[in-house]
């Protein structure tokens, strides 16, 4: 992309500052499903968050470099994303076909 003279994220921005914001919009994502869904079944798909959490973690300790080491913690909140829409998915299936 820099070659080719594109302004991309990846050009513009610091890998470090990308895994920050991407962090951040989780965090976000799940913070606002517990404030809508707080007091329902639907709650139950935004318990991945631990996961999010523990890369979090992870990455801080690790500087926010990307190694070997760290590797499983961006995977993790990918992972915790991806469990908790399919699991909002199943239980809106499971709410609606009763």
């Amino acid at each position: 992309d820099m070659e080719a003279g594109l302004k991309t994220f990846g050009v513009v921005f610091h890998y470090k500052t990308l895994l920050k914001v991407f962090y951040a919009l989780l965090i976000i994502y799940f913070i606002s499903g517990f404030a809508i869904f707080y007091g329902t079944v639907m709650l139950i798909a935004f318990f991945p968050v631990f996961g999010v959490i523990y890369s979090i973690i992870g990455m801080i300790k690790g500087k926010w470099n990307v190694s070997e080491e760290t590797k499983k913690y961006i995977q993790y909140p990918i992972v915790a994303g991806l469990i908790s829409l399919l699991a909002m998915l199943t239980i809106q299936i499971f709410m609606n076909s009763g």
